[in-house]
């Protein structure tokens, strides 16, 4: 039997969109995963809240989840009795010679074999394809609700929509990429951060010098020197005069214990550049390079 969503949300069938919302919000936030790490229940309940969420609301899904799901008490009610169609009796057309069916030639049976396998096979590609650009769809709406939801102070809800979208299509890098986005920015978690835009990276065929920016900091709070350093390199090759991405390449070679020269020009672009507090590290790198 399918699932009752009303139930999964506690709710009864008259309750309201607001009363919808409301109780996804609140059971969104109470099974998230990144909540309850250590439970495969929670994770297991949040996509049931989820999935629930997705149908009722939405109003022509809801309605037709209403009409087949589980039927309404209203709809149990008997409708107006109409009189039993009994059809006409068949006729009976005895066989003539001139309306015989003949059967095919061998000629005839290779084309309409043909025609069969083709036709199957272009109705395979099209159904592949439309399923694909479906699922392209979805995915597109869900970021576009994700960011409607983040601007709106609502970052579960929205991280609720990117998990969706990732469902329906796990290359969409901007899902990825606004997933990073909330925990950098909004939770400070860098490390989920970093997680986020290193699969944006992946499924992005350039990635812009932003998002490269991005996952490097996210790689740098977290202590992943090198991957901060080798995020830093492909930005500077974008972007040869980002002072911010010297600083950083420079701080992250530091701490993986090299002082040398080119580290210590690295901090000197950005010193020039008035970047945060890169003049107080020219004196600690480069009196190691030079002394």
């Amino acid at each position: 039997m399918a699932e009752d969503y009303y139930q999964i949300l506690g709710l009864d069938r008259q309750a309201s969109a607001e009363d919808i919302k409301r109780a996804f919000k609140r059971l969104a936030l109470q099974y998230h995963p990144d909540r309850n790490p250590d439970s495969p229940h929670a994770e297991e309940q949040f996509k049931r809240i989820n999935e629930a969420y997705q149908t009722l609301s939405d109003e022509h899904k809801k309605w037709i989840y209403d009409l087949l799901g589980t039927a309404p008490a209203a709809a149990t009610s008997p409708g107006p009795v109409y009189p039993e169609y009994t059809p006409p009796p068949p006729t009976y057309t005895p066989p003539s010679a001139n309306n015989e069916t003949q059967p095919l030639t061998k000629r005839a049976r290779k084309r309409w074999y043909q025609l069969t396998v083709v036709f199957g096979l272009f109705f395979i590609v099209f159904a592949i394809y439309f399923h694909g650009w479906m699922n392209r769809y979805s995915a597109r709406l869900n970021v576009s609700d994700a960011q409607e939801a983040r601007a709106g102070g609502n970052y579960d809800e929205a991280l609720g929509y990117l998990n969706s979208a990732k469902n329906f299509y796990p290359e969409y890098a901007a899902a990825h990429e606004l997933e990073g986005d909330i925990y950098y920015e909004n939770y400070q978690i860098y490390r989920y951060a970093l997680k986020a835009y290193t699969k944006a990276i992946e499924y992005t065929d350039q990635p812009s010098p932003q998002l490269l920016f991005k996952a490097a900091l996210s790689a740098y709070h977290t202590r992943q020197y090198t991957e901060a350093h080798q995020y830093l390199n492909q930005l500077i090759v974008l972007q040869p005069h980002n002072a911010e991405a010297y600083y950083y390449r420079a701080r992250s070679q530091y701490a993986l214990g090299y002082a040398d020269t080119s580290v210590c020009n690295d901090m000197m672009r950005a010193a020039k550049a008035q970047v945060l507090d890169a003049q107080k590290y020219i004196e600690l790198i480069c009196s190691d390079v030079y002394r």
